[in-house]
């Protein structure tokens, strides 16, 4: 029995420390504004245009923020919309670095998803962004495959509005009548 080539399926390296060339998502989101959750970080993955390690970030689709609709086309005349992908995985590869420099994209990558606590020479570990929400900008390369333009960590601000109380009202619209009136 011949053994076939396969992808392989990359060990987490969620509790490896990270010491301070994207590959396109397999699937194509529609450019829109998405909260998404981090589910994951694999590697193990090997770049056949590179010959590199690269990793593979996880991230799941809970919601759609703000949407840009896709229009028909003849080729494609019910295209799927942001929503039709809520609940679907989200894959990011990048080149694998034990140490990345500043410059390379993990390192900016991974900066951008701590929010700043990532820094050169401090050991991380992606086990800190489980389930983890971020706002997420979709946009599409020259290729075609969707691409994160920008994310930044998710604040839900309807926490905030359950705090808040209005003020009470010290006096009354009336009527001609004499009636009170709802502001």
């Amino acid at each position: 029995m011949q053994a076939q080539d396969q992808q392989p399926q990359g060990r987490s390296a969620l509790d490896e420390p990270i010491r301070a060339g994207t590959d396109g998502p397999r699937e194509v989101f529609p450019p829109s504004t998405y909260l998404f959750t981090f589910l994951d970080l694999k590697r193990g993955y090997e770049s056949k245009l590179y010959g590199t390690e690269q990793c593979r970030f996880e991230f799941r689709c809970d919601g759609v923020l703000k949407a840009r609709r896709v229009k028909p086309t003849q080729e494609n005349p019910s295209p799927k919309q942001a929503e039709d992908f809520i609940g679907a995985v989200y894959h990011r590869y990048m080149n694998w670095h034990d140490e990345p420099s500043p410059r390379s994209n993990l390192f900016q990558f991974l900066t951008l998803l701590s929010d700043g606590e990532y820094r050169q020479g401090v050991p991380f570990y992606a086990r800190d962004l489980l389930m983890k929400q971020f706002e997420v900008v979709l946009t599409h390369n020259e290729r075609g495959y969707a691409e994160i333009a920008a994310i930044t960590p998710y604040e839900d601000d309807a926490e905030e509005a359950d705090e808040f109380e209005p003020p009470v009202a010290t006096t009354t619209r009336r009527s001609a009548k004499g009636e009170a009136l709802p502001f």
